[in-house]
């Protein structure tokens, strides 16, 4: 093998080792998507479940301060 053929062959083996690089990337860019969008729907279910704990204490002090006189 000559020289150029040498070269030409390491070259090609190096631009098959960045081509697998970059699937790669491609396929690590893609699970951080799913990631984000998991997190995300956790991060609305966590909100609407956190709005309902809160809801829960203030309508029973509403419900026993309306009971007890309201007020009067």
């Amino acid at each position: 093998m000559t020289n150029d053929g040498l070269i030409l062959y390491r070259l090609d083996e190096i631009k098959a080792q960045l081509n697998k690089l970059d699937e790669g990337q491609t396929e690590n860019r893609r699970s951080i998507g799913n990631l984000r969008e998991a997190v995300a729907g956790l991060k609305v279910k966590a909100g609407l479940w956190g709005a309902v704990a809160g809801f829960l204490p203030a309508l029973g002090a509403v419900l026993l301060w309306l009971l007890s006189g309201g007020g009067r």
